[in-house]
């Protein structure tokens, strides 16, 4: 079952220079709490379609490490290596853990979010607003809450939403220090910051990963070779619109993959709509059922190995970054429609994997606390 726990952490002005934390942190600059504590958590944003306010509502814990075969955890999508490597070598520098890996667990009852309504009526630890989403932190110290809601999490599977390559940099490091079996069982190093937040809840907002290629990639070849496998429509003079290239994917077939396609200097953009008679499996991909469909699968195992294949990837989640990677030179971008979390939850719950940078979740988790790792202490 999860362990979660309440940790004396380290409040962190993200506005402020992040690389310099760590050093801050160490030399006393920044003060840690004098006690554990969770952290309550608000994100508040516009609806970028409507303009309506929505608050999605979290909390920081450490959550007890354990590897991705044990049943109460799971990855949503593949790791990225570079994420992992670049993750570990901060955290075995530094002792810290400054970047909080999201991650979901079921409530629909909202039991956790009742537990924790009554924080918010204080005022806020910390407060910024960046990018236009307003970021609100408050400490919570309350025994019988971190009880009741370490009760009620045990039982439910967590699932990692962002930073897998985070969380296995935590396990690696955990691994290091514990070479000769040396940690004990509750050790500060053998848990995790996670942001956790509920899959039911209706503000978990979902963004895409769109693809930008770079390299040799020939749009007249593209789309010839494309035809046998996907509709292809043209999207005329979309290129530089967005409002037109959202309206494009809404307009899909249902529960069929589909993107669009813009290549440098064409004034037009192209949807691939998979045909309704080809499946991953029909065309040699090995994959679950489960994944068949999704259009992710289907960019990065059967559209981009194909007619992209020695293109190097990136990927942005705004529609209006991945055109002006178009016109900053990118050979072509592939837009995305974003993966659900009921899409999300069921791939999980199949033991199955996305491709790596599949999902993305808005607005981004910000680094509003810190996690010092004490391997002599325990966290509890």
């Amino acid at each position: 079952m999860p362990q979660i726990a309440g940790f004396r952490g380290v409040v962190v002005d993200p506005t402020k220079k992040l690389t310099d934390t760590p050093g801050k942190i160490a030399k006393g600059e920044l003060a840690r709490d004098s006690s554990r504590a969770l952290y309550r958590y608000h994100q508040i944003f516009k609806n970028p379609d409507d303009g309506r306010v929505f608050t999605r509502k979290s909390f920081f814990a450490v959550v007890r490490l354990a590897a991705w075969n044990d049943p109460m955890v799971r990855a949503t999508e593949a790791t990225d290596p570079a994420e992992r490597e670049t993750a570990l070598r901060a955290i075995s520098d530094t002792s810290i853990e400054l970047t909080p890996v999201l991650a979901g667990y079921r409530d629909a009852a909202g039991e956790i979010e009742r537990i924790l309504r009554k924080a918010d009526n204080d005022r806020p630890n910390l407060e910024v607003t960046i990018d236009d989403v307003s970021h609100r932190l408050w400490r919570v110290s309350d025994a019988e809450m971190f009880g009741k809601i370490r009760n009620t999490i045990a039982p439910k599977k967590i699932q990692v939403l962002e930073g897998h390559g985070v969380y296995e940099a935590m396990l690696a490091h955990e691994a290091k220090l514990d070479a000769g079996g040396n940690l004990a069982p509750q050790s500060t190093a053998r848990y995790g910051l996670m942001c956790l937040t509920a899959m039911d809840d209706p503000m978990l907002a979902v963004a895409p990963r769109h693809r930008v290629l770079r390299g040799s990639i020939a749009k007249d070849a593209v789309l010839a070779g494309a035809k046998p496998t996907f509709l292809v429509d043209k999207i005329a003079g979309a290129a530089d619109n967005p409002k037109a290239l959202r309206a494009a994917l809404a307009d899909s077939i249902a529960h069929q993959p589909a993107f669009l396609v813009v290549f440098k200097g064409d004034p037009d953009a192209w949807k691939l709509t998979l045909s309704p008679d080809v499946t991953a499996t029909t065309e040699g991909i090995a994959v679950h059922r489960a994944l068949q469909r999704l259009d992710p699968v289907i960019v990065d195992h059967l559209f981009t190995p194909r007619f992209a294949k020695d293109a190097k990837q990136s990927t942005v989640t705004s529609l209006e970054a991945a055109l002006a990677a178009v016109k900053g030179g990118a050979d072509a971008v592939a837009i995305m429609r974003a993966v659900g979390p009921e899409q999300i939850t069921h791939v999980a719950d199949v033991g199955q994997t996305l491709p790596a940078a599949s999902t993305a979740f808005y607005p981004p988790v910000l680094p509003m606390v810190a996690y010092v790792i004490e391997p002599d202490l325990d966290v509890l």
